[in-house]
């Protein structure tokens, strides 16, 4: 089945390609030596071929076909392809949770008895199970066909850890997450858990027991972007959500977003997304 509307998935402020992009199919040749030092925490997917990596306290990791690697974020990672690969990289931006009845926090809180997989230089893979063969499959296909709008990825990535939590084991879940489980996790969840529009970095800072030195800081390092920046992306995602698809007036989303006039509101739309709210209203009425 063919993609529809190719255009208006192209031109929207969501589609989720380059810095931006959610996902991604890669393929490497054998004898490749890759060097990453990835932004986010990433989830890879090894569809097909073979590699061993190293990171942190980890080395000459092998990840056979069918298994899946989880690549913290900030840590320098060598990868050697061993055969042809193809894999599926899954950039972690958006809040992790299973679901609304279990946390990955609450796998920090697991103190089930010690076992290999509480060991520092132990790193454990995941097999993928038929369940997850399937997901791939479709999100294959929708990357693919440039089916790439950010909404979409999201839930895809809502879904996958929804799986991962009905699927496999807590202790290997536990094991798998491992590197990440940390209180860059927690502060990362928190500040998901407590957003809002219209929080000011201040107010972020406070609600976090933070000073907003240390605030910054910290922010910085956990999300690989300002809180300010990090803030105006999430305004801009939800004005450009109702901009498409309210009957609001300009005025009306100036005053609900805290601008200090429609002016100002209109130069934060051009800036974001290179388009007078007007004009965006307009090329969105006319595509339907």
């Amino acid at each position: 089945m063919k993609l529809l509307y190719v255009n208006e998935h192209l031109s929207c402020y969501n589609y989720s390609i380059g810095e931006k992009s959610l996902a991604d199919i890669v393929y490497l040749k054998k004898g490749e030596v890759v060097n990453l030092c990835p932004d986010v925490h990433l989830i890879v997917f090894i569809i097909k071929g073979n590699s061993t990596f190293s990171y942190g306290s980890h080395s000459n990791v092998l990840a056979p076909q069918n298994s899946i690697v989880i690549h913290p974020a900030n840590l320098n990672c060598e990868v050697v392809v061993n055969e042809d690969l193809t894999l599926v990289a899954i950039r972690m931006l958006t809040e992790m949770s299973f679901c609304d009845h279990f946390s990955l926090e609450m796998l920090m809180r697991d103190n089930d008895e010690k076992s290999r997989e509480d060991d520092e230089t132990y790193i454990h893979l995941l097999h993928m199970n038929d369940v997850i063969e399937s997901y791939l499959k479709l999100l294959v296909k929708y990357l693919n066909d440039g089916l790439r709008c950010s909404y979409l990825l999201e839930m895809k990535i809502k879904e996958l850890l929804y799986l991962l939590r009905a699927y496999y084991p807590k202790k290997e879940l536990k094991a798998f997450f491992k590197p990440i489980l940390n209180n860059d996790l927690a502060f990362a969840m928190r500040i998901h858990e407590i957003y809002r529009p219209n929080l000011t970095v201040k107010e972020l800072a406070e609600m976090t027991n933070y000073s907003p030195s240390g605030f910054e800081k910290k922010f910085k390092k956990v999300f690989n972007t300002s809180a300010n920046k990090w803030l105006q992306n999430k305004m801009a995602q939800s004005i450009y959500h109702d901009i498409n698809c309210s009957t609001k007036t300009f005025s009306e989303l100036a005053y609900e977003y805290h601008f200090s006039s429609p002016a100002h509101f209109n130069t934060f739309c051009k800036k974001q997304f290179n388009i007078t709210p007007g004009g965006l209203r307009r090329r969105n009425q006319i595509e339907d």
